[in-house]
């Protein structure tokens, strides 16, 4: 049985309970990510499709389910993120939708180019729009990598751009 190496974000119920944050996983093909998996929009926009699944919750109500990574991962190009990501998501499994693995310091530069881009977002509509391409979103990377190595994140220097 062949696995793809993914990435869990855990929601702050878990990392309360000492998940932690990202937590690296081995997605098999049968996981359900496969069957009820949503493409992140702006991955698919920058051309680097991820699957996410939502994690099943009894407590949908639950205020400790909230997990702002997996709303940010989840947002369309309007800054929103997408039906079931915007109150109280839970924990996420995500995985490349190429089967390539899926690393701590990718998903975090991905992260944090959702984050530039609403940022944009609230500044220029427009220039916001243009960032999503392929080209934009690897420059963004490059930078990305370099400022956490400058800032002493050994783990970045094997990144492997682009992603």
């Amino acid at each position: 049985m062949s696995f793809v190496t993914g990435i869990t974000i855990n929601c702050n119920k878990e990392r309360c309970n000492g998940g932690g944050i990202f937590r690296p996983i081995q997605v098999d093909a049968q996981h359900p990510i496969y069957q009820h998996g949503i493409v992140a929009p702006i991955s698919k926009l920058v051309e680097l499709p991820l699957l996410v699944y939502r994690h099943p919750s009894k407590d949908a109500g639950d205020k400790s389910l909230g997990n702002e990574i997996a709303e940010a991962l989840m947002m369309g190009k309007d800054g929103k993120a997408i039906a079931d990501f915007t109150n109280q998501p839970g924990s996420i499994t995500i995985v490349r939708k190429d089967g390539k693995p899926l690393t701590r310091p990718a998903i975090e530069a991905i992260w944090m180019f959702n984050n530039y881009f609403l940022e944009q977002l609230e500044e220029d509509q427009r220039f916001a729009e243009k960032l999503l391409n392929r080209n934009d979103f690897d420059h963004f990377c490059e930078d990305y990598k370099e400022d956490r190595i400058l800032q002493g994140h050994a783990t970045f220097a094997r990144l492997e751009l682009p992603l």
